[in-house]
């Protein structure tokens, strides 16, 4: 790994509690605490058009646990389905904006996660599309706090984070070799949206 992907260009101006690094190698996971304050879940629940996906895993067609929406600039195609160019909501832009304003780089597509209660999950992955940009990806939580989890590809070792409402968490140059997971949290009974800003090449 090159030295310049460790050095995270920050305008530390723009928040009041600094930034945490959660993984110990090969990559950088930074956690904002409460980066925005004055976000609405019931809001972006209302917003956001919701749907169920289809994924082609092992084989077969399933349905995961949560639903999803998709706004991008570009026509992405992934896993088997091509997702088509979507128009952002005002305020999926602003918050781009605002992440942008941290580490200088543009987004052109957020990935919209509704968790409805802690029976809904992710399972182990990594965003490491060959057509997904390795330099950063931006996580907001917003509603329930949930464990988010990384585990190292080659070691296993874990490492678990508790995002909460209005946390920012942004991934970099770690797709490679940690994978991720939101596991069950069977006692959370109110749902959870985790909006992730990439950049699709």
């Amino acid at each position: 790994m090159q030295a310049s992907h460790m050095t995270l260009p920050m305008n530390l101006d723009l928040f009041t509690r600094e930034p945490e690094q959660v993984l110990p190698r090969d990559g950088e996971a930074w956690l904002y605490p409460n980066f925005f304050t004055d976000l609405d879940l019931s809001e972006l629940q209302s917003l956001i058009h919701w749907e169920t996906q289809q994924l082609f895993m092992y084989g077969q067609w399933v349905e995961p646990k949560r639903l999803v929406c998709l706004y991008t600039d570009r026509e992405h195609r992934y896993n088997a389905v091509t997702h088509k160019v979507l128009d952002w909501p005002h305020s999926l832009l602003q918050l781009a904006d605002k992440i942008t304003a941290i580490h200088n780089e543009k987004f052109n597509a957020v990935l919209c996660n509704l968790y409805r209660d802690g029976t809904d999950y992710v399972g182990w992955h990594s965003d490491d599309e060959t057509n997904m940009d390795q330099s950063c990806i931006a996580s907001v939580s917003v509603g329930a706090t949930r464990s988010f989890k990384f585990r190292h590809k080659a070691t296993k070792e874990q490492v678990s984070v508790e995002l909460e409402q209005g946390d920012l968490l942004l991934m970099r140059y770690c797709q490679q070799h940690w994978h991720h997971a939101l596991p069950k949290r069977l006692k959370v009974d109110t749902p959870r949206i985790n909006l992730t800003f990439r950049r699709i090449i």
